[in-house]
């Protein structure tokens, strides 16, 4: 995480949310990142000021939030094209002892200085070629599955039909917006 330019994009907007920010950057524990959260509603004698500060703080979390996805994602990308080549090389290095111990051209069991390598057979397993219901009974196996169908349940709570055995929650959430007047002062920067 880019913290230099986490600090400048907040400071832009507001010296007490860049400030808030390092102090959170620098937290060890939850428990302090809790107090610091808490103490900036606390300290401020301006209640759209800590409205700013809180509403700037999260969007630059969120900020941070979407580029490290962005960067685990290629990283994930890049680590899972590496680990099928080698997964590939690893198999084309078994096909080819076995092939050759096939041929005869290896023994099945080759002793080294300090490892050893053996072939043996795997325990069997099978594979069904026809659609199981076709099976002879003693050879399938029926399974019922049910699940909760909680569109439903939510429509019969909205009617006000209790479903037994379920609980309705409704979250509550934050949004972060810009105001009326800070969207139009933008537009009107943006016009001069």
């Amino acid at each position: 995480m880019n913290l230099a330019l986490a600090q400048q994009s907040l400071a832009g907007l507001s010296q007490t949310a860049a400030h808030l920010w390092e102090q959170l950057t620098n937290c060890q524990t939850p428990e302090e990142e809790a107090e610091i959260i808490t103490a900036i509603w606390e300290t401020q004698e301006v209640q759209e000021e800590v409205v700013d500060i809180q509403a700037e703080l999260a969007l630059q979390l969120d900020a941070e939030i979407t580029a490290i996805k962005q960067r685990l994602e290629h990283l994930k990308a890049v680590h899972q094209s590496a680990l099928l080549r080698l997964e590939r090389w690893r198999q084309k290095l078994d096909e080819t002892i076995l092939e050759q111990t096939a041929a005869g051209i290896l023994p099945e069991q080759m002793i080294g200085n300090s490892l050893r390598i053996t072939i043996q057979e795997n325990p069997p397993s099978c594979e069904v070629l026809i659609d199981a219901e076709q099976l002879s009974p003693k050879y399938r196996r029926e399974k019922t599955v049910y699940s909760a169908d909680k569109k439903a349940i939510i429509a019969a709570w909205k009617k006000g039909i209790p479903v037994d055995g379920t609980h309705i929650i409704r979250k509550r959430r934050v949004i972060y917006a810009l105001t009326a007047t800070a969207i139009h002062d933008f537009k009107d920067s943006l016009l001069t």
